[in-house]
């Protein structure tokens, strides 16, 4: 079968594109085309339409040109719909060489639509064929490389809103391609008569239906041609980050006798790819500005109007580009978010069944991808001569060190909110490595714990950590009177709390401390003061996790690193954020500045990943220190507490929506 691709077009036709909708408000109201009084085939000649360049705001290019790879096409599936939004006609798909014959030449077309901003790409006559007693075709949906057809041809307009897929690329003979579907946004429709309603589908205006295909063959002009515009489901996201950008922490080395040293860690990263993803995608971009309503009673203008007033995102709109600059992804008004990774693990079936409705991965999974019903590509992989590097691509190639993401933005309810882990809410970007004692030869476990002249205290042993932290408690007794503590080594254990050692309280994955093991010694007994009888109580089954609770809070925690492992959190801003004066603060510390969020001043449009955008982060420097992780497998969510890396983010989205580069110091 032979592969087209959309040259030279911004995103191609997929980033800007949006077929024109019926009305979201209520059901259609407009024109009716009549029925259809014999069995019997018209014909309508198609134009796929993108954008090119785009509109140049504030002196900067909005849209990026999708390359080859992103604007191939495979298959081309067209369903019609009535005035009222219910399915009629026969779905037609279209592939192989009719698919080809579209392509004129194949190379970009002169025949410009509208202004210089979008060009056709496909143009063809395709036939409808109709049924007696249907209702005549209104609107009709286009589906390029579509992921899963299954109801597409019988859902109605309003069921079709609803609908979600999980992929955003489908792989046909080893060759992967991108799902596309109308452009959605608001502006004027033809066939109700409404202005500013939502549009989804394209309109058929009276004109555009020909008895024969010579007649649609000849049509040329806007008042004939039913020109379509459609985006990508996927987002693109790219992050860069040079080898010489990563500085060492210094830390005080604990040896086995006590004595400390200077010494230093240093990370290197392995993967990076976007966290807190939504696991769905809608089949088309959805609006709404509540959460009773849904997706499939999208806000009308007025409301997204007011939603976006006094935000950076004024112009989230533009009806003559056909397109708009947000969505509500599926997750938008999910109420339940992690604090912590034990949130997630804690549920016994957390990796068939995940609890939430986005996707923390652990490092496993961004090492090498997830199969299944919630398939995700691996991330992106380190090189140690280039490091994290991106490259655009073009009309004849492929884009390279990119990530594609399913959509996923969040209340602004919920990312502004005071009882919720924030950076749990927003997705982000993820960088994933190892560090490595300076002196060491490979990667290990260690351990963090305590300070001393404001350098923290590295032990690279287990048992010199559990040997210390012995040393500092004096919660385990020998004897019913609390005078001589437990210090044998055997009867302990350095490890993160338990549930039961937890109870409500949220304790960071990467935390560890010292608790007695449950096989208790049978020849000794051990005593704890039981707060509850007021005495010392033997330390039995029963009460173990009460012993173990007061022991975790006299002795604290340490921070694990796992073979090294640890991660930085970037939260990946959408459009608005550029102009948040207020969204961050500036922190002076002894050696940096540095900016910290003040989610409370957050607005809609801050942060979030829009299909068909471009996110380009670019990250100066890396300088604190990471978050440990326990395990591997263990998933990655951003701590609630300040990070003790620097973050001072630049951005940027692009037909392909580009957002500005998004400049991180970590």
């Amino acid at each position: 079968m032979k592969t087209i691709k959309f040259y030279a077009g911004a995103a191609a036709l997929l980033a800007m594109g949006a077929l024109s909708s019926c009305s979201g408000d209520e059901p259609m109201k407009g024109q009716d085309p009549g029925k259809v009084e014999a069995d019997q085939t018209q014909y309508m000649t198609v134009a796929i339409c993108n954008p090119t360049s785009g509109v140049n705001q504030g002196g900067r290019a909005d849209f990026q040109d999708g390359s080859a790879a992103e604007s191939a096409v495979n298959k081309l599936v067209f369903v019609f719909y009535d005035g009222a939004g219910n399915p009629t006609a026969t779905m037609k798909s279209v592939t192989g060489d009719e698919l080809a014959d579209g392509w004129s030449d194949k190379a970009p077309s002169t025949d410009v639509w509208g202004n210089s901003n979008v060009t056709r790409f496909w143009k063809s006559t395709i036939p409808v064929e109709m049924t007696q007693g249907q209702n005549k075709p209104a609107y009709v949906m286009c589906y390029v490389n579509p992921i899963d057809e299954t109801g597409i041809s019988t859902m109605t307009l309003k069921e079709l809103e609803g609908a979600t897929r999980v992929r955003i690329k489908k792989s046909v003979g080893g060759t992967e391609y991108f799902a596309m579907s109308n452009s959605v946004y608001y502006g004027t429709d033809p066939i109700s008569g409404q202005s500013k309603v939502r549009m989804m589908a394209t309109p058929i205006v009276d004109g555009k239906l020909f008895d024969t295909e010579a007649e649609a063959d000849a049509a040329t002009g806007d008042d004939a041609v039913v020109n379509i515009f459609v985006e990508r489901y996927a987002a693109k996201i790219g992050l860069t980050l040079e080898p010489g950008n990563i500085e060492p922490n210094a830390v005080n080395v604990v040896g086995a006798d006590g004595s400390i040293s200077a010494g230093s860690i240093k990370f290197t990263p392995a993967y990076w790819r976007p966290n807190a993803i939504d696991e769905e995608t809608y089949v088309t971009k959805a609006f709404s500005t509540s959460a009773a309503a849904g997706p499939t009673n999208p806000a009308t203008w007025a409301e997204m109007e007011d939603a976006f007033k006094n935000t950076g995102m004024p112009i989230w709109n533009l009806d003559g580009d056909h397109r708009s600059f947000w969505a509500c992804s599926p997750s938008y008004y999910a109420n339940d978010y992690p604090r912590v990774s034990d949130n997630i693990t804690d549920k016994n079936d957390w990796e068939t069944a995940f609890p939430y409705d986005l996707r923390y991965f652990t490092y496993n999974q961004i090492a090498n991808g997830i199969d299944g019903s919630r398939p995700s590509d691996p991330g992106i992989a380190w090189n140690a001569t280039d490091g994290f590097k991106t490259e655009a691509g073009s009309k004849d190639d492929e884009a390279s060190g990119y990530f594609y993401s399913r959509e996923t933005t969040a209340s602004i309810d919920n990312i502004i909110s005071t009882t919720l882990n924030n950076k749990a809410v927003v997705a982000s970007a993820v960088i994933v490595g190892n560090y490595k004692l300076a002196t060491a030869d490979d990667n290990s476990d260690f351990y963090l714990y305590g300070k001393k002249e404001g350098k923290d205290n590295y032990y690279g042993d287990v048992a010199l950590l559990k040997s210390t932290m012995l040393a500092n408690q004096s919660v385990i007794y020998l004897d019913e009177n609390g005078e001589q503590s437990a210090t044998n080594g055997d009867w302990f254990e350095i490890e993160h709390p338990e549930a039961a050692v937890r109870g409500t309280e949220n304790v960071a994955g990467r935390l560890v401390t010292l608790q007695l093991k449950n096989n208790l010694p049978e020849n000794q007994a051990l005593y704890f003061y039981d707060g509850t009888t007021k005495a010392y109580e033997v330390i039995t089954e029963d009460n173990l996790a009460a012993a173990n609770r007061l022991l975790w809070k006299t002795v604290s925690t340490a921070q694990m690193f796992s073979d090294g492992l640890a991660f930085f959190s970037i939260p990946i801003r959408h459009l608005g954020f550029g102009q948040n004066l207020n969204g961050v603060e500036v922190v002076e510390d002894a050696n940096e500045k540095s900016n910290v969020y003040k989610w409370q001043n957050m607005r809609r449009g801050d942060f979030g990943v829009v299909r068909n955008h471009v996110y380009n982060l670019n990250v100066s420097s890396i300088k604190g220190l990471g978050v440990g992780l326990r395990s591997a497998d263990q998933p990655i969510v951003p701590p609630m507490d300040p990070d003790n890396y620097y973050v001072a983010a630049r951005l940027n989205i692009l037909a392909w929506r580009l957002v500005p580069i998004q400049g991180v110091e970590l």
